[in-house]
Formats: structure tokens, C-alpha cells, sequence
């Protein structure tokens, strides 16, 4: 116990805001040309696709499912499916592509290389 409580509080609360200042400058989303500076041509084309398809078109929305634990991971995944294709404002959503063994990246946008010969 200590003699003085409310001190006591008052420096643990603020040593905490002190070391959640960090934070305020936190990016939790993945970089992409909007990050660039105004000047690049990758920001310039970023804000014409902006401007030509609407907001969300330089951002596709990722989605990561856990199904191992089900008894019908497809049925899960074209239920997720149709619930994104319900949202207003989701255009051309692509089919899911579930991956199978251990946890892998699977991109529509690259091919994974071929499997090494054993």
C-alpha cells in the first residue's frame, strides 16, 4: 500500500499516456500508392483511379477466414461469399480461393512457384 493513493494513480495513468504516445502515429493498414508522396506518378494514378471508379477501388477488402475447424469449410466460405456480395457498394468481389495444408499466402495477382522436385 502506498501512503499517498491518488499520486500514486495520477503517475500510473500518466506514465501510461506517456508511453501510448506512440500510438496516436500508428498505420495499421497495409501501405499502398495513396502513401506516396503527391508528386509521384504512383499517387497521381492512385487518385485517378479514385476519382474514375469511386472510393474503395484502389482497396480491395481482404478477407481471412479460420474454417479448420468446421464440418463444412466450403459451405462457410460461400456463405461469407454472399454475405460480402450483399454489402451495398461491393462491386466485382472475386471468388474465395481456400488454401489447403499449412498456412500459405494465396494471391489472385501472383502464382506461387512450382512445388521443388523431392
Amino acid at each position: 500500500m502506498t501512503k499517498v493513493p491518488a499520486l500514486t494513480a495520477v503517475l500510473v495513468i500518466g506514465g501510461l499516456g506517456v508511453a501510448a504516445l506512440p500510438a496516436r502515429d500508428l498505420a495499421l493498414a497495409l501501405p499502398n500508392n495513396g502513401t506516396s508522396g503527391v508528386e509521384s506518378t504512383q499517387r497521381q494514378a492512385f487518385d485517378t483511379i479514385a476519382r474514375a471508379f469511386g472510393p474503395g477501388a484502389n482497396a480491395p477488402l481482404v478477407v481471412t477466414l479460420d474454417i479448420v475447424s468446421t464440418t463444412d469449410p466450403l459451405g462457410v466460405v460461400a456463405e461469407v461469399e454472399r454475405m460480402i456480395r450483399r454489402r451495398p457498394g461491393s462491386s466485382r468481389p472475386r471468388s474465395p480461393r481456400p488454401t489447403v495444408g499449412p498456412t500459405r499466402v494465396s494471391s489472385s495477382r501472383c502464382r506461387s512457384a512450382a512445388p521443388r522436385a523431392r
